[in-house]
């Protein structure tokens, strides 16, 4: 299985259409999450008079739980996509291999066979999901021109 994004309003062939492993969708989807999150707590740091209710959230909570979902969620605005390929940027910078999000669902280091280590146990394994570089740069491409998008 796998995500397929679409892009709202595309800028560019770049926005048009990224699509995500269900492997490598999961590790993408958590740094969202993080993103996210990171975005609330800078901007009650940035005012320390704030109400709760008056800071947006850079995705709602139930479109980002949809997102994992393929039913055609996704933030809908060009500006949340910007913040969000900024947000990757800023990371990128800071993690030159990928990302992986542990589990015990295991797979052989290098072969991507999976494995059940309690069968194998010398086998050197690592988490099934994870993305690499490339994989987030071209997400990167694709949030700077896609105008909002659709997961499905």
């Amino acid at each position: 299985m796998g995500m397929d994004i679409s892009g709202m309003n595309p800028k560019s062939e770049d926005g048009v259409y990224f699509r995500a492993n269900g492997w490598s969708w999961r590790p993408l989807l958590s740094l969202i999450y993080q993103f996210c999150e990171d975005y609330i707590e800078e901007k009650t740091e940035d005012d320390l008079t704030f109400d709760m209710g008056s800071i947006k959230p850079l995705i709602e909570d139930g479109v980002l739980q949809s997102m994992s979902c393929n039913d055609g969620e996704g933030p809908k605005d060009d500006s949340t996509c910007q913040e969000l390929a900024e947000r990757f940027n800023n990371w990128l910078e800071h993690n030159a291999k990928g990302c992986v999000m542990e589990s015990d669902c295991r797979v052989e280091a290098g072969t991507g066979r999976f494995v059940n280590q309690d069968d194998e146990p010398d086998v050197i394994t690592e988490s099934a999901y994870s993305i690499e570089d490339e994989h987030i740069k071209e997400f990167v491409k694709f949030l700077e021109n896609c105008g909002g998008f659709q997961v499905f």
